[in-house]
């Protein structure tokens, strides 16, 4: 479990967002996320499981500067939202992407747990 430290929770916004984005509205404004819409459609390419690992592109890297990770791990610890999305999300990318966008991620937190 020890890979889904901090990063889950930006992977979880992207795909639950767009599964739920009237549920998810509330969370991701709280989470300085204005626009779930445009995070996920700006970056969900660049973390899904499938194709090559890409470069995030300047509209994602502007969408992932608003997300405050911490906060979205606060907020989320349903198991079976966090199995999900692994199962479509790799953590390898999304760290990436993240990294690249210049996000510095929280450490040593577990996110998508109880």
């Amino acid at each position: 479990m020890s890979g889904r430290i901090c990063i889950v929770p930006f992977a979880i916004l992207l795909i639950v967002v767009g599964l739920f984005a009237s549920e998810n509205q509330v969370l991701a404004q709280i989470c300085g996320i204005n626009n779930p819409s445009a995070l996920q459609a700006q970056c969900l390419r660049f973390v899904k499981k499938s194709g090559p690992m890409q470069k995030p592109t300047r509209g994602c890297c502007k969408e992932v500067k608003g997300v405050d990770v911490r906060c979205v791990c606060n907020r989320l610890s349903d198991n079976n939202i966090a199995q999900m999305v692994l199962s479509r999300i790799s953590l390898q990318k999304t760290v990436s992407v993240a990294r690249s966008c210049g996000k510095k991620l929280p450490s040593g937190k577990k996110c998508g747990s109880k």
